[in-house]
């Protein structure tokens, strides 16, 4: 059974997307603050 193997780095993956998501979310709205 490969599927939980599969499922749980499907899952390691959307984890890192949705951390590189928030981190550049997070730096554009500050350097948007400064520029404003």
């Amino acid at each position: 059974m490969h599927a939980p193997l599969k499922i749980l780095s499907y899952l390691i993956v959307l984890l890192m997307a949705i951390a590189v998501a928030y981190a550049l979310y997070i730096s554009f709205t500050y350097w948007a603050g400064i520029g404003v």
